[in-house]
Parts: C-alpha cells; structure tokens; sequence
C-alpha cells in the first residue's frame, strides 16, 4: 500500500491512495456509530465513510506523516479521539452447529443478510473470506489476545492484506496491541458490534470490538472523505 501526501488546508487533506485520489474532509464527524453514519447520509457537503484503506491512510497521515495539517489535532482528531469504523460487524454465536460460521465477524458496509454458507466465497491465504464488498473473518483468524497484520478482524476492517500491513508498519515493533473483545458471545443469536482504534499514551494501538454498539461518543471519531465527481 503507498500513500503519496498531496496539499492540504484548514478543511481537508488529500492523498493519493496507490494512484487512487482521496480527498479527507476536516475535521473527522464525531459521535458514535450511528451517529456519524446519520451525520454522513443527512450532509449536504458530498461526503462519505472513509473505507478501510482510507482510515489506514488516515491514520498514517496522523501518527507517521504529520506534515501541515496532520499534525494539527483539532484538525484531525486522532489520536486524541479513538476511530470508529464504519463497517457493520456481526459476530456469530459460538455453536458448532454453524460449522465454520461458528465465532466468526461477518464485515460489511451496509446491513446484511446472513448466508447459509460461505461455499461460494473466495478464500485468502491469511484464512478470511471475500465476496464482493463483504468479508468473513473465521474465529481462528481473529479471537485473540492480540492483533497483527495476519488478525482476520484486522484485514477485513482494512480491506486488504497489504493495508493491514501498513497499519500495523505504523506503530513501532515490539508494542503490545491488545485487541478487547468482551461480552461478544452472551446468546444463541448473531450480536452486531462495532470496531474502534485508540492509541494509549505510551503508543500502544488497541483495537475494539465494542459490544456497546460505538463506545462512548464524547470519545470516537469517523474520518470522511470527499465523495469523487466524474
């Protein structure tokens, strides 16, 4: 994944994304998930959720880059405020009736339906499924005490293997990076949950699997970028 750091002003800040444009609005809408998700659909200024390798990006501009206006956090935002993703997690009840289903995050952009089986579905060689704009992390892939750039949460929260790597080529090797996961599995039923990144004072990232559905919305905020115009 490259990044390539174009000019930038009080309100935005624009990137090349592997060739791609990108173009963040400033500062990032605050709020929980569901807050920012409804500021995002009512706006009138042509925005969107940043996608995956979007936050990634972001999140380098803050913490690695930090030229002009990203290095300014009243502009930015993180890391004082945690990231919230935008993607809708579904976690699937531990059963083993569900066969490989069983535990596993269904990753999605918008509201989906549950498959009977993912048969169909495109295999990675990290071990999480693809199809379209949907991603499947198996509970081997993810539930651990820890992530890393090979954590299917990880990969499927940032689209890609490769971007997965460079957000974890963000923060310096040999950190702890403690992924939370509690109060995920407490029925029978498939729970939705939410992802948030926070960077602890000595450096440490920490990934949440938040299953109070947004964290605390004093605390989160979701980066926007400018929808592209043909």
């Amino acid at each position: 994944m490259q990044i390539e750091y174009l000019d930038s002003s009080d309100t935005s800040a624009s990137v090349r994304i592997d060739g791609e444009p990108v173009s963040y609005a400033l500062p990032p809408i605050q709020g929980s998930q569901s807050e920012c998700l409804f500021q995002v659909k009512t706006s009138k200024a042509g925005i969107s959720a940043a996608n995956g390798r979007e936050i990634v990006a972001f999140v380098d501009g803050t913490l690695v880059h930090k030229q002009g206006v990203w290095k300014d956090r009243s502009k930015t935002l993180f890391p004082s405020k945690y990231i919230v993703f935008p993607q809708i997690i579904t976690v699937m009840p531990r059963d083993k009736s569900l066969g490989k289903l069983e535990g596993g995050l269904f990753i999605d952009e918008v509201p989906e339906e549950i498959p009977g089986n993912i048969d169909d579905w495109n295999l990675s060689p990290e071990g999480v499924y693809f199809h379209g704009n949907r991603r499947f992390a198996p509970l081997g892939t993810w539930y651990k005490s820890e992530w890393n750039s090979d954590n299917g949460a990880v990969i499927g929260l940032c689209g890609s293997a490769d971007a997965a790597k460079h957000l974890e080529s963000i923060f310096s090797p040999g950190l702890r990076k403690p992924i939370s996961k509690e109060g995920l599995f407490k029925g029978l039923i498939p729970m939705r949950t939410t992802a948030l990144l926070r960077r602890f004072g000595d450096g440490r990232p920490h990934l949440v699997l938040d299953s109070l559905n947004g964290g605390n919305p004093a605390y989160g905020c979701m980066p926007v970028v400018f929808k592209q115009t043909a």
